[in-house]
């Protein structure tokens, strides 16, 4: 089993309780009594099934963005505002884009069980790669939420206009080509 930290768990979580009430009514009524759980006792730091979280995932963003294809990269981009804008938002205002890009490759896994992260770009183009190699069936969901974490990350830094795109090209190796202002 692949385990995968908990953090956009609790951001979605986070999410739901602050939207609608018929959002949050929603999810829970589609979940099964094992996602249930999951989702009530979890902590950021809990360790759980990347398939379960992946389900989790997948409902909560139909719950909170029925509809919208980019749902799942919208719960990544708020997961990064969650995370990194307490004691973090300062220093991030002085940080560049590649190095949060490499802090974010040595970060990897702290948050997955599988997989070798690593970075590539050249800043002076304001072009750049993050890339997982060693992680071939990582869900599509989860591909997804790496993307809109990525640009909310970036955003932070005070880059503009930041687009991530996942190339799939290679399904041994998952790179995320990001662009910047």
């Amino acid at each position: 089993m692949i385990d995968y930290k908990a953090g956009s768990l609790i951001s979605m979580k986070k999410m739901l309780q602050a939207g609608k009430q018929e959002e949050e009514k929603h999810f829970l009524a589609s979940l099964t009594p094992a996602e249930n759980n999951i989702y009530k006792t979890a902590l950021s730091v809990s360790w759980v099934s990347i398939r379960a979280a992946a389900q989790l995932l997948e409902k909560g963003a139909e719950a909170l963005f029925p509809g919208d294809p980019g749902g799942m990269e919208r719960i990544g981009h708020a997961e990064a505002l969650d995370e990194l804008q307490g004691i973090y938002k300062i220093f991030l205002k002085i940080t560049t884009v590649p190095y949060l890009m490499n802090q974010s490759a040595k970060l990897w896994r702290s948050y997955y069980k599988k997989g070798q992260a690593r970075t590539e770009g050249n800043p002076e183009e304001k072009a750049g790669a993050f890339i997982v190699e060693d992680f071939p069936k990582l869900p599509e969901i989860m591909q997804r939420l790496v993307s809109g974490y990525l640009a909310g990350a970036l955003e932070l830094t005070g880059a503009r206009n930041v687009q991530v795109t996942l190339d799939p090209s290679d399904s041994q190796v998952w790179r995320w080509n990001i662009k910047w202002e």
